[in-house]
């Protein structure tokens, strides 16, 4: 690794996305944002880890170590609210660079925006090529003004009562009351075979005419419905949030975190029966048909929640689902076309706590999937004071029960 040219990358990425460089401070009790210019806000580094004399082990842990420190280290009033580390680890393992986002500059889209601008960065220094990134799409203050701008005319006004129905979500069947210390989210996971993911991901949306998204909350629909005896679900779902509602606004290449976050009750049609006794072609099309209901794809839900008048923001202050659920898409290791002419080699997704263990604003249930390495995997994080971790497995693997049936059925109609 050239570090003179890794370093030069990393700056030019604090110039050319603004989010990254955002402070956040309290002032009379409210959370204001200040977008400081470039040179202002510092160094994203990478600091450089010599773990070279450490045997295998060794490095793993210190690793984990500084990672965490990083995590812990943000202040939001002083930015960047980047960091990056890169660990030097001796002739025969490569080096790893670490690199740390506050989430509220940062979301997994803008991950990968940044890991290509990353490499075409060091590439060009490495030549000793001036950095270019090409033109700048919508900065994310532009974009947040003209959105304050949209709803505060009543641009979304007309997405109000579906929102505010979409909010009447029963409580779960929880086993144990609330404790007022809830403690850290526990975790209970579980995947699927190369086979079924390939399945899953490629043919299915293919046999069903529809997007992966619909699917996989068919089968997570399907799931809660059998644990809690009701046939309508609601769930809280995330999507990126660039959805072009605003004129002359262009996300594609702009870094912050747009995602939004919102509130789907669904109506699961027939008996709970077990999943290889399920037609699945006629709920996932049931399912579809509901959440092509949902206006602008969830975009205005947030922004009328929080930007919206005192009335609207009272309506939409209701807890809503219990229940949040996150596909991430594929996250495949990047790798070269040829040895030598890429910046990466491979990508792990974490390395140290990404959540204060403090954090007390955790859901009674938050289903995070990715597909990596091939294999469709999901991460069901459950407050441990309100579940037992055989309940929380028992519909997890229902779930996965549910996708199993479905790549079986998508291979019997290939068949």
């Amino acid at each position: 690794v050239d570090e003179d040219a890794l370093r030069a990358a990393l700056d030019a990425l604090l110039t050319h996305h603004d989010a990254l460089r955002m402070r956040f401070e309290q002032v009379d009790g409210e959370w204001r944002q200040h977008n400081p210019p470039p040179g202002a806000a510092g160094a994203a580094g990478p600091r450089r880890h010599d773990l070279s004399g450490m045997d295998a082990v060794g490095q793993d842990s210190a690793m984990e170590r500084i990672a965490d420190e990083i995590h812990a280290s943000f202040d939001l009033g002083n930015s960047p609210l980047l960091r990056g580390a890169l660990f030097v680890r001796g002739p025969e393992r490569p080096p790893s660079l670490l690199l740390v986002a506050h989430h509220l500059v940062i979301d997994g889209v803008s991950w990968r925006i940044l890991l290509d601008d990353l490499e075409t960065a060091y590439l060009q220094a490495t030549r000793g090529e001036p950095i270019r990134l090409g033109p700048k799409t919508t900065s994310y203050r532009d974009w947040a003004h003209r959105l304050a701008e949209h709803v505060a005319a009543g641009g979304l006004d007309h997405e109000l009562e579906h929102w505010a129905t979409a909010l009447d979500a029963q409580p779960l069947p929880a086993g144990n009351p609330p404790a007022p210390d809830p403690g850290s989210a526990r975790i209970v996971a579980v995947g699927l075979t190369a086979e079924d993911t390939e399945t899953v991901l490629r043919a299915a949306p293919s046999v069903y005419r529809t997007r992966i998204n619909d699917i996989l909350v068919t089968g997570l629909g399907w799931a809660l419905a059998r644990w809690t005896g009701r046939g309508r679900v609601c769930i809280e779902l995330e999507g990126h949030g660039r959805e072009e509602i605003l004129d002359g606004i262009d996300l594609s290449r702009t870094v912050g975190w747009f995602t939004s976050i919102y509130p789907v009750a669904l109506d699961l049609p027939g008996d709970l029966q077990d999943a290889a006794d399920t037609t699945w072609r006629g709920l996932v099309r049931a399912v579809r048909r509901q959440l092509r209901t949902v206006p602008g794809n969830g975009f205005g839900f947030g922004a009328l929640r929080y930007l919206g008048t005192a009335e609207t923001r009272a309506r939409l202050a209701g807890a809503g689902p219990q229940v949040v659920f996150n596909y991430l898409g594929q996250w495949d290791a990047r790798s070269a076309a040829e040895p030598g002419t890429s910046l990466y080699r491979g990508a792990q997704s974490t390395l140290g706590q990404e959540h204060d263990p403090a954090e007390r604003t955790l859901p009674a249930l938050e289903v995070v999937g990715a597909a990596q390495d091939g294999r469709l995997e999901f991460a069901w994080y459950y407050r441990p004071d309100l579940f037992d971790r055989s309940s929380v497995e028992a519909i997890a693997n229902d779930f996965v029960e549910a996708l199993r049936s479905i790549a079986q059925e998508c291979r019997e109609a290939a068949s």
